[in-house]
């Protein structure tokens, strides 16, 4: 269509009759005459053009050249025409007789035929930079451009340009166009290219603006402005193209503003695909996410930072999970993290504290368990407040039932948390096999060995670690798929030792209080997400209780949890949290002194107990125990080498 298009080279006072060009059908303004321009107020006459309710006159080369670009078909008229319009706008320094004569629809539609059909860059960079001045001046002529380029193929072609992207991407960005108009797949890479070198200041006339702030607002609707599947979809293709990387770039060497936004679209990467939390939590300039933490703090708006750091903390592997955390104890500009994170803490919202309360205490977790700290101290205080809130908003609950998922320690390869998995796994649950009876071997296993070995004056963790992991590793239970048999053993090592530590932490700190708000708002509150998550972590905990360093809260403990979990036997609740609290009783039954526990139950949940006895070992055991009147023999044993030792 191109070869009907005159390119010969013509003068400023040549002036040709029109040919009609199939190309320049494109847009709807085609075949503007100056009959429209004299309807629209712009008359042609005596060689000037008089504005409606003006007395200023256009000059002869100015109003030639505006009928030129409204109705010639000729390419290079056109293009003569560009430069006498830019020129006198120029020229005119804000001069509003000019500016209205140019800001007429025919005026910008014909315009845009000339950035779709001509390659002289000198031409397509002068239209480029006047219609950037028109779109930072009105927001008609932005509607104007879109409306004539619905589906943006002018800029598809201009970003496409090796030497006009930049440029065209701020007039794209400038015109605010939406999801909907950017339905092609060659969208994200050219934008992405647009992000990889728009770091230097443009300017197009009078305006100036970095390409970046193009890129991160097109890029905002490729990933937030379809539909859910599309949004999700456009992250993935962002992923595949290596877009992670620029956006770590951008975090890294950014103004404030960029590392929001940077954020904000890789936060849509992790939500896409959750395993890029491994390549991001390796790569990623820990000192300037805590940088933008800290003004997030300062500012009190947005909170893109804190949501990123949260995410990357459920990465599948404990190992890489501890060496972040490492990473984040150097802190930055001489503040330690945590003490940004308690500064954070005490001006969060409150459906931001349980999650921030749950960094401190993983980093805190990292110290000694047996020593008290105030981070410890003012994160548990935190956790138990939300608990205990009676009346709290929908988000406050889902945050606190992620927070203290998160304090579990096990996350699937995409970042969910596993630990209600691994637990069912351990209660023989699903097992392929059917048979429950191998994790029970294992689970006594375990029982015997731990209580023969552990002091109750002064813990161990080494010698219980090493203890529980000899077990575990042999039937791979939640051990994630590593490449090689040491990875998998370092990895079962660092779970257990995380959870031994966080069990220390939360029961001989967070005392009766904790046990308490858990096991209440696992049958009280209102969000079943919150109920699942106190549940899941009361099972994860009662694998521990050997770790109470406090005698009376030992003793409380069966009475504080136990009525709580009967209720779970019943059949109206699932039978994975049925499953659930038989675990926990029978953890309660032989780690302390509460053999009283079993007057509790009654004839309904020992017949709850026998139906659950179907699906894992635990019912079965709860069931001897309860109707032999005594405990498991290898919990009469850890009895036994008990007895004599005092607790503090």
């Amino acid at each position: 269509m191109s070869s009907v298009l005159d390119y010969r080279s013509h003068n400023t006072e040549s002036w040709r009759e029109t040919v009609k060009s199939d190309y320049f059908r494109f847009f709807t303004c085609q075949s503007i005459t100056k009959e429209y321009l004299e309807s629209s107020n712009v008359i042609t006459k005596n060689s000037s053009v008089r504005v409606e309710g003006r007395n200023h006159l256009l000059s002869n080369d100015l109003s030639k050249a505006i009928t030129a670009i409204c109705s010639s078909d000729i390419l290079s008229e056109c293009e003569i025409a560009i430069r006498v319009v830019t020129k006198a706008w120029l020229d005119a320094h804000g001069d509003t007789t000019i500016e209205v004569a140019l800001s007429k629809p025919p005026v910008v539609e014909g315009m845009l035929e000339v950035l779709l059909a001509s390659d002289d860059d000198e031409i397509l960079e002068l239209v480029i930079s006047f219609l950037a001045e028109l779109a930072v001046r009105s927001e008609v002529i932005r509607q104007m451009i879109l409306n004539s380029d619905p589906q943006l193929q002018v800029f598809l072609k201009l970003l496409k340009s090796s030497s006009l992207f930049l440029k065209a991407s701020i007039l794209l960005y400038l015109s605010k166009p939406q999801a909907k108009q950017m339905i092609s797949v060659e969208w994200l890479p050219l934008v992405l290219r647009v992000l990889e070198f728009g770091g230097q200041l443009q300017t197009l006339f009078s305006v100036r603006c970095k390409p970046h702030e193009a890129a991160f607002y097109l890029l905002d609707q490729l990933l937030k402005g379809f539909d859910e599947d599309r949004n999700l979809e456009n992250s993935r293709h962002l992923i595949s193209l290596g877009g992670l990387s620029l956006l770590l770039r951008r975090l890294e060497r950014g103004e404030i503003e960029e590392r929001k936004n940077s954020v904000s679209i890789i936060s849509c990467c992790v939500q896409a695909d959750g395993s890029c939390r491994n390549y991001l939590a390796e790569n990623l300039n820990k000192a300037s996410l805590l940088e933008l933490i800290v003004h997030e703090s300062n500012k009190n708006s947005g909170r893109g930072g804190l949501a990123l750091l949260v995410d990357l903390l459920c990465l599948s592997r404990r190992t890489r999970i501890t060496k972040l955390l490492d990473g984040l104890k150097e802190g930055w500009s001489g503040l330690g993290i945590m003490n940004i994170l308690s500064v954070y803490l005490q001006r969060a919202l409150p459906e931001e504290q349980p999650l921030v309360a749950t960094m401190l205490l993983q980093l805190d977790f990292m110290e000694d368990a047996l020593n008290c700290s105030i981070f410890r101290e003012e994160a548990i205080v935190t956790i138990i407040t939300a608990l205990n809130a009676r009346i709290s908003g929908e988000k406050v609950q889902d945050n606190l039932a992620r927070a203290l998922l998160i304090l579990g320690g096990r996350f699937s390869c995409t970042g969910e948390p596993s630990t209600e998995n691994w637990l069912l796994k351990l209660a023989g649950f699903r097992e392929n096999s059917g048979d429950s009876s191998h994790s029970k071997h294992l689970y006594d296993d375990v029982v015997l060995l731990v209580s023969f070995y552990l002091p109750q004056v002064l813990i161990d963790f080494d010698l219980i670690r090493s203890i529980l992991l000899v077990r575990f590793s042999h039937i791979g239970l939640n051990i994630q798929f590593c490449p090689t048999a040491n990875d998998q053993y370092e990895e079962e090592e660092e779970v257990v030792n995380w959870q031994l530590k966080a069990a220390t932490v939360l029961f001989n700190h967070g005392h009766k209080s904790l046990l308490s708000s858990l096991s209440t708002s696992m049958t009280s509150c209102v969000r079943p997400s919150l109920a699942k998550a106190c549940l899941i972590t009361l099972s994860w905990m009662s694998r521990y209780l050997f770790v109470i360093r406090d005698e009376k809260l030992c003793l409380m403990a069966p009475s504080i949890l136990v009525p709580a979990l009967i209720k779970y036997l019943n059949h109206d609740k699932a039978v994975e949290d049925q499953v659930l609290a038989s675990y926990s009783l029978l953890n309660l039954g032989k780690y302390t002194e509460c053999k009283h526990i079993f007057r509790l139950f009654d004839e309904e949940a020992l017949d709850h107990l026998r139906n659950l006895s179907l699906v894992t070992w635990t019912a079965e055991e709860l069931i001897l125990i309860i109707t032999s009147g005594s405990m498991h023999p290898h919990t009469e044993q850890e009895n036994s080498h008990t007895q004599g030792s005092t607790r503090k």
